[in-house]
């Protein structure tokens, strides 16, 4: 009977294990473009050194051109340029897996939607406009705290950022301050005459209330804050 269980609840994981397996895989698929066909330029050599996809130039735009005019089954074309750079903000930095030069078709091929923003458009594209799309991956590394100064610069129009504990202790260093003591809290206060106090209201009270909703508790909202303990510095 031990034997019968045991047999009977290996089939069972193997089965959920299985169809686990299988949305993960169609999961991915979907990410990358269901239906979707990628033409790659040719590689080219030295000696008997291969120096892999994309290393000979032998594809243009005016080969995505011929496809979207020749071959009535392609319902989007694309163009993509790849290479390799660091994303920096501020006094963080990232290093993404490729940075994609494309047209706004490309968005369309992979099946993106932009959640938050807008996304370039052909007029753009035609006058080379320093504008970049950024995923998800890059925001919660990059601009994790962007919401905060968001709700801070509309609840207070003369607010320029949030500085870094970093920032600060530099800040004491030129002062000519040691820092003893430097610790992070949040500080509660009723959200509403928070809003009230600096004149906030309307859209931008709307908006505010938006951006700090995970940090809400019934009527008030945490505020993240923090304390530096200095001490002048003795010469020598």
């Amino acid at each position: 009977m031990l034997g019968v269980i045991i047999g009977v609840a290996a089939v069972i994981a193997m089965v959920a294990i299985g169809q686990g397996a299988t949305q993960s895989v169609a999961k991915q698929i979907a990410s990358m473009g269901q239906n979707q066909l990628m033409i790659m330029p040719g590689s080219s050599s030295s000696g008997a050194v291969m120096f892999g996809s994309g290393s000979q130039q032998t594809l243009s735009p005016q080969d995505a051109t011929a496809i979207e005019r020749d071959c009535p089954s392609a319902e989007a074309v694309a163009v993509i340029v790849r290479t390799r750079a660091q994303i920096v903000y501020q006094d963080m930095n990232w290093a993404p897996a490729t940075v994609q030069g494309c047209d706004p078709a490309y968005l369309t091929v992979r099946e993106w939607p932009v959640v938050e923003g807008e996304a370039f458009t052909d007029a753009d594209l035609r006058v080379a406009a320093q504008v970049c799309l950024v995923g998800q991956t890059v925001v919660d590394n990059l601009f994790a705290g962007e919401e905060g100064e968001e709700a801070d610069r509309l609840r207070d129009p003369s607010h320029v950022r949030n500085y870094t504990e970093e920032e600060w202790r530099s800040f004491f260093a030129e002062a000519g301050l040691d820092v003893e003591q430097a610790h992070m809290y949040e500080h509660p206060v009723l959200l509403e005459p928070w809003l009230e106090r600096s004149g906030c209201t309307g859209k931008d009270a709307e908006r505010v209330r938006e951006l700090v909703a995970g940090r809400t508790d019934g009527d008030r909202v945490r505020l993240e804050r923090i304390c530096l303990k200095g001490r002048k510095r003795r010469d020598g």
